[in-house]
């Protein structure tokens, strides 16, 4: 029944405005700081860390979409992998298995945001055409989406995004995008696969330009 009410259409738009907005905010994010080489975490905005994250997310779930499989599995290991890595560094664990080297590596993300990374690279490896993996993603995507509310609640405590991160723009917009990502991901879990794919090119450049031109004002202001 719930099935016959969601529009596979709405699926499709929430997806593509992930996709697409993930896409620009790892774009600009790696451009402007090989551009502008910050020094200081407020300064930087959005971490080269950050960047190739919300890259990987958007290669995941194009992969998801176009059921390239390999590379779905690729980009949500990477998410996982540098959610970890921080994880590691934060806390010393990587001395103990003899990594040090992994301290020379910028450990960009608070532990709450490292843990929901890797929840999310969890949850962006799963494969919505497989009844166990769907049942997976559809629970983590639910648990994202509480984690997210949580991390914008946050916002509203006075310096509550500290336990988040250095800067309260990035971890405002951050909070939202892990929203509509764990929103698209759970529509997948629920619609058929085989009633999702992307819209006409058209659309899509004008879906595009609309989050390039809305990123990329946030990101100036």
């Amino acid at each position: 029944m719930l099935i016959q009410r969601i529009n596979p259409h709405v699926v499709t738009a929430s997806l593509f405005a992930s996709i697409s907005a993930t896409f620009v905010i790892g774009l600009i994010g790696l451009i402007m700081n090989w551009w502008i080489q910050p020094e200081t975490a407020f300064e930087r905005v959005i971490s080269t860390t950050s960047g190739i994250v919300a890259l990987a997310v958007s290669v995941a779930l194009a992969a998801m979409v176009l059921k390239w499989r390999k590379i779905q599995l690729i980009a949500a290991g990477l998410v996982c992998l540098l959610a970890l890595h921080s994880l590691l560094v934060t806390f010393s664990i990587n001395h103990i298995f003899l990594l040090g080297w992994l301290s020379r590596i910028d450990a960009y993300f608070y532990p709450p945001v490292a843990i929901l990374f890797i929840v999310l690279g969890a949850c962006l490896a799963m494969s919505p055409e497989h009844r166990l993996q769907r049942t997976w993603q559809l629970s983590l995507a639910l648990l994202m989406l509480v984690m997210a509310f949580v991390f914008l609640i946050l916002h509203i405590i006075p310096n509550g995004f500290m336990i988040l991160g250095p800067h309260p723009a990035v971890t405002s917009i951050a909070g939202l995008v892990i929203f509509l990502v764990s929103l698209s991901l759970l529509l997948v879990a629920i619609i058929p696969t085989k009633l999702i794919a992307f819209p006409s090119p058209h659309a899509m450049w004008l879906g595009f330009i609309a989050v390039f031109l809305t990123c990329g004002t946030w990101y100036f202001l």
